[in-house]
């Protein structure tokens, strides 16, 4: 297309150069880049300051070094078997339970006769063992009269649950095998119906992220696109329209091609919106690793939430590749292309700017129907309804739930690029029917055609 370059570069110099726009760029960027850093250092401060007005460490203990709670003081257990006999608890009289070596286990009638044989004697504590349902349930109790602390019942009580599946085991007549099934630990986690599905804790971590990553991928793709293309949108519309009010309009016609034209004006508005976003990002990005630099400094050890937040969304960044993420990010970039195109075509029916609203109608209502059939369809759940593959290949629906998808590996890195294929090509006819269009209306000064004449002009 003869002149395209040098639209492009005329255009993309004069919106680069436009103060306004430069200093509106720069003090967004500048306020993206302090404001995180200084909320969070502040945060940190306002925490560290609460935590040297609280008392002192001093005031908050006991006189009394605190003890790790141990079986040290208990001399005798007195246990009570209330569980039916085939559990065979009988065989705690001759047990050595982790944690409770050295104390002697003897058996008794009921939680009555053991607190009767306790009185007078130190260093005795009785043991109930219940039944409770399906459940097995050791119960600690401090005999009436005891200076036994009844932390020690509790701590006697949980040993002698931890032991409690090997006791039954042991006790009773089950075969080899459901023994050996019984006393092995175990742990199941079941991620579907099929029971034999197990994910050990490093895939259930990597389940847990990916299932985050589907929850919020599609939100963030879709906002993201609708930000880009309300914000900047009117912007290469204004600029396609510019020189239908100038009095040079006939020797530009001449001069250069519509669709060279219109090209080269959308694509150097394109490129100056990329740049000024991706400045905001990046400054963004820099403010928030500035404040946790900042926090670290202040307090390597901080909990502060943020901190968890990015260290979380650094586990979920490590479960894309590479090749991926260049792709999702070309077909975001490409889908607001499309859309600065299709506000092209709208400028290109407009004889003046204040005809512009009227026009860009059907640019807001495309965009906001897609996204509500993106919705309908399941998508931001990480669902797809049967028969909805073609979601992916629509560039229309395409560029809000694509990039997303081929992050998360529901669709392949093939028909991504295939996708992105798509997109470009329409905005590619986009532009040769704006140009058309422009120079059908160029001269024209009437009533905004109908859809019939419109088909007429692009036919000539």
């Amino acid at each position: 297309m003869k002149g395209l370059k040098e639209v492009f570069v005329f255009t993309l110099q004069q919106q680069l150069k436009i103060p306004a726009v430069k200093t509106l760029t720069i003090v967004i960027a500048l306020l993206l880049f302090l404001v995180p850093a200084a909320a969070m250092t502040l945060t940190e401060i306002s925490r560290r300051d609460d935590t040297e007005a609280d008392p002192p460490a001093e005031d908050l203990i006991p006189e009394e070094p605190f003890e790790e709670i141990n079986g040290d003081g208990i001399d005798e257990i007195l246990y009570v078997n209330e569980t039916s006999d085939a559990l065979g608890y009988d065989l705690l009289e001759n047990a050595e339970i982790p944690g409770l070596e050295g104390i002697r286990f003897s058996k008794t009638d009921s939680v009555e006769a053991a607190n009767a044989a306790a009185q007078g004697k130190e260093g005795i504590l009785i043991l109930l063992l219940r039944e409770d349902g399906d459940l097995l349930e050791a119960l600690g109790i401090v005999p009436e009269g005891s200076a036994l602390d009844v932390n020690k019942a509790r701590y006697a009580a949980e040993r002698t649950s931890d032991a409690i599946t090997t006791l039954a085991a042991e006790g009773t007549s089950l075969p080899a095998e459901t023994k050996a099934e019984a006393v092995k630990p175990f742990f199941m986690d079941y991620s579907g119906p099929d029971s034999s599905d197990l994910m050990s804790e490093e895939e259930q971590e990597a389940e847990m992220l990916r299932t985050v990553a589907v929850m919020i991928l599609p939100y963030i793709n879709i906002m993201l696109i609708y930000f880009l293309v309300l914000y900047y949108g009117q912007s290469s519309a204004n600029s396609v329209i510019l020189e239908k009010t100038s009095k040079l309009m006939d020797s530009f016609l001449v001069a250069v091609k519509p669709e060279s034209m219109i090209f080269g004006k959308v694509l150097a508005e394109w490129t100056a919106a990329l740049i000024q976003f991706g400045a905001w990002v990046l400054a963004l990005i820099g403010g928030f690793s500035a404040g946790t630099f900042l926090v670290k400094t202040i307090n390597p050890d901080s909990t502060m939430g943020i901190l968890r937040l990015f260290d979380f969304l650094g586990g979920v960044t490590k479960m894309f590749a590479l090749p991926e993420v260049i792709v999702s990010v070309l077909m975001i970039a490409a889908g607001f292309f499309l859309y600065c195109c299709l506000a092209a075509i709208c400028a290109s029916f407009a004889s003046k700017p204040e005809e512009l609203s009227g026009t860009l109608s059907i640019f807001s209502i495309l965009l906001v129907v897609s996204m509500l059939v993106t919705i309908r369809a399941g998508f931001l759940n990480g669902e797809m309804a049967e028969g909805a593959k073609w979601f992916d290949f629509f560039p229309f629906t395409a560029i809000l739930i694509t990039p997303s998808r081929v992050l998360l590996g529901m669709v392949s890195f093939s028909a991504g690029l295939a996708s992105l294929a798509v997109i470009l090509t329409l905005s590619v006819v986009f532009i040769l029917i704006a140009g058309r269009v422009y120079r059908a209306m160029s001269l024209y000064r009437g009533k905004i055609p109908k859809f019939p004449q419109i088909i007429a002009m692009l036919r000539e």
